[in-house]
């Protein structure tokens, strides 16, 4: 199924959506959440597809029913703990101070008007009930809402603060803190900036609109410590809705400068991040080491570590190639000299230190890799890859017997002592039908990937029959005696659809009984999933399944862990009926201004992925995101159908359980308010959502089993009401821990 709930997303390194929304409307609406894992543009029916109050009244009820996100005493303050977000916001009588990592800043409504005409907006202490806060201040009330998709705050107004004329409503905002406002570069927000002029937060996408649901002209206005959000409301209906997002922003390293490209390489193992920047000092280049936080991937992060060779020099290019395996980072500087042979390149094992990623100086490598056989310009350390003791570095231009720049990949296993000084290979990996130049021009050090006892080695510029530069991938398997020694591959894998200059092979990843595969020239970039066959990995194979874009974008940068396959900036999850036939996206890394990331550098791990070069950065430094929440494995049951009848007696919809085990579910059916009461009393308030039924059940693995869905006192007033109707609404399956949506056809009987 799709997923259409992520538990988070956070850019680190650049970005960091908080999900700190601004909406004027009833306390019980809800406004729009930040875009996590954002879906195609025709989306599958979910949470992404319902309207923007739905989501947060979904969320809000979520938040009540879970006591992490309940308002906690602090002394005389309240203190509401967003841990999806790794979001902390304390309330006293003076305001709020919101705390998202190193981010610190004071957010206060000082007054309400048209023009420059504006009431001062007097104190009020707060007040709080389970997971919300109220400020109190006569006809006008500020309240927040906590939930798992982020902290919304708001702004009820019972009537206009004055009478409609010429001039835009007013609501002016204070900070205090450490940042001040100017208008954001990009043209659709405020960026808030440190005081040394690096970009900290921002607001941005402001959204207007009225009861009608009418948009409304909406801009943003201020500098320093004021903002003002301004709204054309003439001839809008009250109450009106102004809906901001409220985002971190760029993260980048403690010491980056122009022309770094950090995010050229990126690499991930659970809590910890690896992110190369062979720019760095004249090129020299280096890595930085970034661990998860407690509250997770949020806030302004810098790095815990910096990763240099002891013996760096200008244009070495380390850092073009990292990967992190556990507590071991490997990181590959294809120029870098090996005694008089020039652009050897070597590859270089950085080992956790006892005391962890840290220290205030940069780290040095543990132990350094080369060819035993190499040569000037072989470029060693293009591409690197680690699974526990097994390190693998491809080099590109290394001469095979009388095949000149055939390129070959070299293993090191961790010696019995540790890694520790000068190492060379334990096996050189080489392909039996290889030519002069069949792995040129893979410079992007993602071709070559190892995963347990399998390693893929791409080949983009291998012929394959009359195709020039098709390209191939190998798959080599650990012989029983272990890595030793010269080695020819166990399989080939080429595209069935393959032609001259695809670049097949431009980028692999492994995991477990699956390759990935990327293209470099093909049309639209199409990535291949390769599953190990029955009988092993073993002669000439062709792909299983072929994924491409909805909308044709995709890039040549693949990744794959479990059952989850990035192809920056789509994700892909591994259908209920396995790796087959060609496949579109379920989703898309999305940053937090809605663009896709199309990114140079991805890597995937569980349910986090990590993207370099997701953004635009000021002369060159550079930039990675991280996305946390891609969950996969703990939610597997759907509606088997999108249209359900409902009568006096309940409900009744079959859902289809898509795990190997039980899918044991609360089941809950939802409509919009406004479509069900008559509009005065819709008016009256905010328009949300109102479950009609629910039930809980559980279904056998792999099965399809009726259920029906008890109705609500609601519910039973809704079908005697509005019998003969047809509606359009929401069934929401929660296992307790996530939950997933989908829009349903339902007739009232």
């Amino acid at each position: 199924m799709y997923r259409t709930r992520f538990s988070h997303v956070a850019c680190s390194f650049l970005m960091l959506l908080i999900a700190l929304p601004l909406a004027l409307r009833d306390a019980g609406a809800g406004t729009r959440l930040p875009e996590r894992l954002v879906e195609q543009e025709a989306p599958p029916p979910g949470l992404s597809s319902l309207p923007i109050q739905a989501q947060a009244s979904i969320s809000a009820a979520l938040g009540r029913d879970q006591r992490a996100y309940h308002a906690q005493r602090e002394g005389r303050a309240w203190r509401l703990e967003n841990p999806k977000h790794g979001l902390r916001a304390d309330f006293t009588t003076h305001g709020v101070e919101v705390r998202s990592g190193a981010a610190r800043f004071g957010l206060r409504l000082t007054g309400l008007g048209r023009g420059a005409r504006l009431e001062a907006v007097a104190a009020s202490k707060p007040e709080a009930k389970s997971n919300r806060i109220d400020y109190r201040r006569g006809a006008l009330r500020e309240w927040y809402v906590n939930g798992p998709l982020g902290l919304e705050q708001g702004f009820t107004l019972d009537s206009p603060p004055a009478r409609k004329g010429s001039e835009a409503l007013t609501l002016a905002l204070r900070l205090s803190g450490d940042l001040s406002a100017v208008p954001d570069p990009r043209g659709d927000g405020m960026a808030l900036q440190t005081r040394g002029d690096a970009t900290a937060l921002r607001y941005r996408g402001l959204v207007a609109w009225d009861s009608t649901g009418r948009t409304l002209p909406a801009w943003w206005q201020g500098q320093g410590s004021e903002v003002w959000l301004r709204v054309d409301d003439a001839g809008a209906r009250y109450p009106l809705t102004i809906d901001p997002i409220f985002e971190d922003a760029r993260l980048v390293a403690s010491d980056g400068a122009a022309n770094d490209l950090f995010g050229s390489s990126v690499g991930i193992d659970g809590d910890t991040v690896v992110v190369g920047t062979f720019g760095d000092n004249t090129s020299q280049g280096s890595a930085y080491v970034f661990v998860r936080p407690a509250g997770g991937w949020a806030g302004m992060l810098q790095e815990n570590a910096k990763l240099i060779a002891s013996d760096g020099a200008t244009d070495d290019f380390f850092g073009q190639s990292v990967a992190v395996s556990g507590d071991t980072v490997v990181v590959g500087a294809l120029f870098g000299d090996v005694g008089n042979n020039i652009a050897q390149g070597a590859a270089y094992v950085f080992v956790k230190p006892a005391g962890g990623w840290a220290g205030p100086l940069p780290l040095q490598e543990n132990a350094k890799l080369t060819a035993s056989d190499g040569q000037p310009v072989d470029f060693l350390g293009d591409s690197v890859a680690v699974s526990g003791d097994t390190v693998v570095v491809k080099d590109i231009f290394g001469d095979v017997g009388e095949d000149q720049d055939q390129g070959s990949a070299y293993v090191f296993v961790k010696p019995a002592g540790g890694w520790t000084g000068p190492l060379q290979e334990n096996a050189k990996l080489v392909a039996s039908d290889a030519a002069a130049n069949d792995l040129s021009f893979t410079t992007l050090g993602e071709s070559v990937a190892v995963s347990g006892d399998t390693v893929v080695v791409g080949a983009a510029g291998d012929d394959v029959g009359t195709n020039t530069d098709q390209g191939s991938a190998y798959v080599f398997v650990k012989p029983a005696g272990g890595w030793a020694g010269l080695l020819q591959e166990n399989a080939k894998l080429t595209a069935s659809d393959g032609a001259a200059d695809n670049r097949f092979g431009v980028s692999v990843d492994a995991s477990g009984d699956t390759v990935v595969v990327g293209t470099f020239f093909a049309t639209s970039r199409p990535a291949y999933v390769f599953v190990e066959p029955p009988g092993g990995w073993a002669g000439a194979l062709h792909e299983n399944a072929r994924l491409t874009g909805s909308d044709q974008l995709t890039s040549f940068s693949v990744a794959a862990s479990g059952d989850t396959v990035v192809v920056a900036p789509n994700v892909y999850f591994k259908p209920a009926g396995g790796w087959a036939g060609v496949l579109t996206e379920n989703g898309r890394l999305t940053r937090s201004d809605g663009s896709p990331v199309f990114s140079l550098a991805v890597d995937v791990d569980g349910n986090t992925a990590v993207a370099g070069f997701c953004d635009n950065t000021p002369q060159g430094q550079g930039s990675a995101c991280v996305f946390e929440g891609l969950e996969t494995d703990t939610f597997e049951a759907e509606p088997a159908v999108t249209r359900t009848d409902c009568k006096t007696a309940g409900c009744r919809i079959p859902i289809t359980c898509n795990l190997s085990q039980n899918c044991k579910n609360s089941i809950r059916l939802l409509v919009r308010r406004r479509d069900v009461r008559p509009r005065e009393e819709a008016r009256a308030k905010a328009p949300r959502m109102v479950p009609i039924a629910s039930a809980v059940a559980t279904i056998p693995p792999g099965a399809t089993k009726p259920v029906t869905l008890k109705l609500t006192n609601s519910g039973r007033k809704i079908v005697r009401n509005n019998r003969k109707r047809k509606l359009t609404g929401v069934i929401q399956i929660s296992n307790g821990t996530a939950f997933a949506t989908t829009s349903v056809k339902i007739r009232l009987r």
